[in-house]
């Protein structure tokens, strides 16, 4: 290769870097060699993890059934239940019994089970 391709190369080069730069589009790639031995290809950068949150406080609804155990996690209010489901990675939804200050967790999401009541509070986990 002469001077003024490695010049040419190196210009293009510079000049890919600086447009990703400039356009605000910085991104890594990453090369693997192949096992064949062909060089391989570009490998796209793992999906970054999911983050889990508590949907909605559904209020006057009953979740039952899918529970954890047979013992809720006594709380003080249906907000630290609901963090309580969010910390918990096989909680999947959860039901506090406000007058017995009751958190049950739920290993499913069990379909509103009536009567429900201004007794109970519940929340599905959704992915953001």
């Amino acid at each position: 290769m002469g001077k003024e391709s490695t010049r040419t190369a190196w210009i293009s080069v510079f000049g890919v870097i600086a447009v990703a730069v400039i356009g605000g589009a910085v991104t890594i790639w990453t090369t693997q060699r192949g096992k064949e031995g062909n060089g391989g290809g570009t490998q796209d950068p793992p999906p970054p993890p999911k983050i889990w949150v508590m949907g909605p406080l559904e209020r006057g609804v009953n979740r039952q059934g899918m529970d954890f155990s047979a013992n809720p996690i006594i709380t003080a209010n249906e907000e630290l239940c609901a963090e309580e489901c969010r910390k918990e990675e096989a909680c999947k939804a959860m039901t506090y019994v406000i007058s017995m200050k009751t958190c049950w967790l739920k290993n499913g999401v069990p379909a509103p089970y009536p009567p429900g009541g201004s007794d109970y509070v519940s929340s599905v986990k959704v992915s953001q």
